[in-house]
Parts: C-alpha cells; sequence; structure tokens
C-alpha cells in the first residue's frame, strides 16, 4: 500500500510531530534520505534529514524533518534512530494491513472482518449499508454520538423509516448541492442528526452500485486519513461475503434479479426484499432470451 503524509502522522502520533500538510495523497512508496547535492526530490518518497539542513535557528538542533512535496513533519524531540525505525515501522504496518483486507476478500470473509481490521486505524465509527433496504453492518457504536438511524442499524432495526433515507439530495460542507454521491469519498454535513460530517463513497460490485460506506467524522482531524483509506477498504470489502453469496444480505435489487432470472438461490431474505422493491399491486416476472441463428 503507498502511504501519505496524513497515514503516516498518524502512525507517529506518539512522536508529536509539528504537521503541515499539502496537497496530501497516497503516493509515497518508499524513504529516502536528503543529500547535499540533492536538486531534485522525487515525489514518490518520503525524504528525511536533520532540521538544520533548512534551518539555521539553533532551536532546531537536533530536531528532524520528513518530507514530502509541500508536506512536511518535523519532529522536535526525537532520538534518531528511534524516529527513523518507526517510519520503517509505519510502511510494515500498513503493508500488513493491507494484507489483512486481502485475505479477508480472498476468502469472502463477512463484512464485519473487513470493518474490524479497519476500525482501529479510522477510529471514527462507519457503517457499510445497502442501497436498497438499509440492511447494514457497522463498528463499535458504543461511546459514540452517532444518529438513531446509525444505532438502529446496528441492532438490526429497519432504516426506512428515518426521513434521511427519503432527502432528495446531500449538501457538502461548503452548502453546495450534492445530487448524487460517487465512487470517490466526499463529506456530507446533513445526512444525520449529529453536527459531525460524513465522510460517503459508494460500493460497485460488476459494475452496479450495492452499497455505501459511511464515516461520522466524530474526530475531524482524522478527515484526510479516513477519506484516503476508505477507498482502500471500499476496494476489498465487496468481496464481501454479504455483497457475493447468492443469499447475501447487502446484495443490491438488481444482483437478487438476475439470480432469480438465472434460477440461482438468494435466500428468503432477499427474495422478501426483493417483494418490497416492488410497486404495490398484482404482478409477474417475466423470462425470456434470444436466440439467433447462424446456419
Amino acid at each position: 500500500m503507498k502511504l501519505s503524509m496524513s497515514m503516516l502522522s498518524w502512525y507517529l502520533r506518539d512522536y508529536k510531530p509539528i504537521t503541515h500538510i499539502e496537497d496530501d495523497s497516497m503516493m509515497i512508496e518508499g524513504l529516502r534520505f536528503v543529500m547535499d547535492d540533492a536538486t531534485e526530490l522525487k515525489q514518490e518518497y518520503l525524504y528525511v534529514c536533520d532540521a538544520a539542513t533548512y534551518f539555521s535557528s539553533e532551536r532546531y538542533q537536533g530536531a528532524w524533518i520528513a518530507m514530502n512535496r509541500h508536506s512536511t513533519m518535523l519532529f522536535m524531540n526525537s532520538e534518531y534512530n528511534v524516529l527513523l525505525n518507526e517510519v520503517l515501522s509505519a510502511f510494515e504496518f500498513f503493508t500488513q494491513l493491507e494484507n489483512r483486507l486481502l485475505d479477508a476478500a480472498d476468502c469472502h470473509a463477512p463484512a464485519k472482518v473487513f470493518i474490524d481490521i479497519m476500525a482501529p486505524v479510522l477510529e471514527n465509527p462507519m457503517i457499510i449499508m445497502d442501497l436498497d433496504s438499509g440492511n447494514s453492518i457497522s463498528s463499535d457504536l458504543e461511546g459514540h454520538r452517532v444518529d438513531p438511524m446509525w444505532k438502529n442499524a446496528a441492532s438490526g432495526e429497519s432504516m426506512l423509516d428515518h426521513p434521511a433515507v427519503y432527502a432528495p439530495y446531500y449538501y457538502s460542507v461548503d452548502g453546495s448541492r450534492i445530487t448524487d454521491l460517487s465512487e470517490k469519498p466526499c463529506l456530507v454535513r446533513n445526512v444525520y442528526a449529529s453536527s459531525a460530517t460524513v465522510a460517503m463513497l459508494y460500493l460497485r460490485v460488476n459494475g452496479d452500485s450495492a452499497g455505501s460506506i459511511s464515516i461520522l467524522q466524530e474526530n475531524p482531524a482524522l478527515t484526510e486519513q479516513n477519506m484516503q483509506l476508505m477507498t482502500v477498504l471500499a476496494r476489498y470489502c465487496v468481496r464481501a461475503e454479504e455483497f457475493t453469496s447468492a443469499s447475501g444480505s447487502l446484495r443490491s435489487g438488481s444482483l437478487i434479479f438476475s439470480s432469480l432470472l438465472s434460477g440461482s438461490d438468494v435466500g428468503d431474505g432477499n427474495i422478501q426484499k426483493f417483494v418490497r422493491q416492488l410497486p404495490p399491486g398484482p404482478w409477474r416476472l417475466l423470462r425470456y432470451q434470444l436466440v439467433n441463428r447462424t446456419d
């Protein structure tokens, strides 16, 4: 996994870095050291050097600086070898994190496994839900000030009676209207009763919109890191059991419909979910097939 300065800052938080993060993105793939004759620093590397290389004040004697493009982390009271080992450990930590997600995806583990893997890193409460009926899986919401909609979802109650489900649009932080979410994370400020914003993105399975991830920004200092890592989570959690098994509780209506047409078993729960999406009144399921003769 490539890292970002936000992710590194989170991992090194115990060293209390003085951070300036600008144009942050997940592009750091290794560590390098600043040489005296360096004329160009490549953007795919994190560079570490003595702060005295850039600052002449005695205040910065013994301080260290880590840089990537326009972002910096300044460490005022850190022993060099310890700090260097921690930076290297950060690369190992996030690599192992992605490997755990990959292992879970390979065996189509339950969605809760993916959430449990990411929860300690994201820290803010999160929920994965389908787009049709409000079925969901969440992190542990105990002790968090979340909207009743989330608590209902965590306890298995329906969310369809919550007014936010029927909101015709969302608002961004700057007040502009969001008519649709996307596969890129965005910050939404009016989804739930809490004053905190929510980072959201769509999940797609085989090109079909199948669900969404929402992370309540209870701790806004983690927003940048949350939005970066939720794209990694989205990459793998769509292979969870709830999305991929025939009777998975997070399968979208269109996939349930396709399974019904193919004669696959979708489970009683998904049949009821599909029926709830149908218009009232009598209806019939019609199956048709086109045959093309070439003789």
